[in-house]
């Protein structure tokens, strides 16, 4: 029985860093500086902001980037945290937005909810207008389906991990600074 020794970790950190993908890198974001590299925004999107999803993105990134500002969305708090977010974001020097989608990798039909990619229309209306204000300093990483991106196609940078799991959140953060390679092709064709 392999399960629980580090060599096993090990190994499913490896396969976690092979898999990650940079799907686009149209404004060159990746990969982003370590320390206060101007103000860094991180905005975690989640089905529960008391869940466990995320905490392992925050703690390596706050490792690299001491003063990032940090906030959970859910679909609770978006519409409370939108007017907040958005002033954040106009002045932040780069934006990191991690989506952690739970739910089946279905696209979305013109019209319909956005609740496959996010956990609801609040979230997705905030990335929405993040992507269209502040695209340029924004990298989206989809932990989880890659699919998420169908709805938003204004984003310009975009990596996604294919899993939600804690080593998948530890790969996307050492990716996203440059220190492992990005070997990743996606095995979906996306439009």
């Amino acid at each position: 029985n392999h399960v629980g020794k580090p060599s096993s970790y090990a190994l499913a950190q490896e396969v976690a860093d092979y898999a990650i993908t940079l799907v686009k890198d149209d404004n060159h974001m990746v990969p982003l500086q370590r320390g206060d590299a101007g103000q860094t925004l991180v905005l975690i999107f989640v089905s529960d902001v008391h869940g466990d999803y995320g905490h392992v993105l925050e703690r390596e990134i706050r490792s690299r980037v001491q003063g990032a500002t940090v906030i959970y969305i859910d679909r609770r708090n978006a519409d409370v945290a939108a007017a907040g977010i958005a002033t954040l974001a106009s002045k932040a020097q780069r934006i990191i937005a991690a989506t952690f989608s739970m739910s089946q990798p279905a696209p979305i039909e013109a019209g319909a909810s956005s609740a496959s990619g996010l956990a609801a229309q609040g979230s997705a209306g905030i990335l929405r207008n993040i992507l269209d204000t502040a695209g340029d300093k924004t990298v989206v990483l989809a932990l989880g389906s890659p699919y998420s991106i169908l709805n938003f196609p204004t984003e310009r940078s975009y990596m996604c991990t294919y899993s939600f799991v804690t080593t998948s959140e530890r790969a996307a953060v050492k990716a996203l600074f440059g220190e492992i390679p990005i070997h990743g092709k996606l095995p979906v064709t996306l439009p």
